[in-house]
């Protein structure tokens, strides 16, 4: 209903609204590219792909528009709508300062991510020369981060190409992209964690954050996240309030990923094929 729902809100320039149906049209272009994953995550836990087809072309449109606000550095930039990434103590309205100079780093990293999920969904559903295009278009931009905002004194990513901060999502997306792998993601992610001086992933996205900890087999080191949390418990709260900055919603859905991060990577409860067919303890 949901990924209906959505499809639903569809803007003519191939863009859909982030909350959907609202009396007030919202767009963030980034929540699009969580859509593409959200088919992928139904395709997981049902092994059906008739969803699948039924939203190819949104997801076509959806990436054509990204690759439409490629600037001349090669990335993504002028985001045209609300830029929003996290609500980050010192992000004004949740959008990386660096959008304000040019690009943003984990826009293109994002973008890329959907690229990759968007080229999977492609090859199971018959479409492989789709999914060769959207292989190489991701490895293209991925090649302008690498060039355009690695900082090799720091050994981090910048925030952007003309902006000297650092910040967890740009090092969790580079991980996530498989732009690092190895030894240099694990070096990425150590400092991620140990830094002061790092703009830090709030509650949402520290999903990702985990996924980039379990993807270079660090997540032991998770414990210090959940302090978030344990905080909670000391304000009395009994549902989970939507970010750290605001504390406008006490019940958010989207902060509430201790119901995922328990029972798949504590418990350690997994499917090891698309519809369960075989499960992982």
């Amino acid at each position: 209903k949901a990924m209906h729902d959505f499809r639903c809100s569809l803007l003519p320039n191939g863009l859909l609204q982030s909350r959907y149906p609202s009396r007030q049209p919202q767009v963030i272009p980034v929540f699009n590219i969580y859509f593409i994953f959200m088919v992928e995550d139904y395709y997981w836990q049902t092994g059906e792909t008739g969803h699948i087809r039924e939203y190819r072309p949104v997801i076509d449109g959806i990436l054509d528009w990204f690759d439409r606000r490629i600037g001349e550095s090669g990335l993504i930039e002028d985001m045209e709508y609300w830029p929003f990434v996290d609500w980050v103590e010192g992000w004004d309205r949740g959008v990386p300062p660096a959008a304000e100079k040019g690009p943003a780093t984990v826009h293109s990293l994002i973008y890329a991510a959907g690229l990759q999920a968007a080229a999977r969904l492609n090859e199971l559903t018959g479409r492989k020369y789709l999914a060769a295009e959207y292989q190489k278009r991701a490895k293209d931009i991925l090649q302008k981060v690498e060039i355009l905002c690695w900082d090799d004194t720091n050994g981090l990513y910048k925030e952007g190409p003309k902006h000297s901060r650092f910040s967890q999502h740009d090092q969790v997306w580079a991980v996530l992209t498989g732009l690092v792998k190895g030894k240099r993601a694990k070096s990425l992610m150590k400092k991620s964690l140990a830094l002061d001086d790092i703009d830090k992933c709030s509650y949402s996205m520290q999903f990702y954050l985990l996924r980039a900890l379990e993807m270079t087999n660090m997540y032991d080191r998770s414990e210090v996240i959940w302090d978030d949390w344990k905080g909670m418990l000391r304000q009395n709260l009994t549902t989970c309030p939507g970010d750290r900055v605001n504390m406008r919603s006490d019940c958010s859905g989207r902060s509430a990923l201790a119901l995922y991060e328990f029972t798949r990577c504590i418990l350690g409860v997994k499917p090891l094929e698309p519809g369960w067919a075989r499960i992982g303890i």
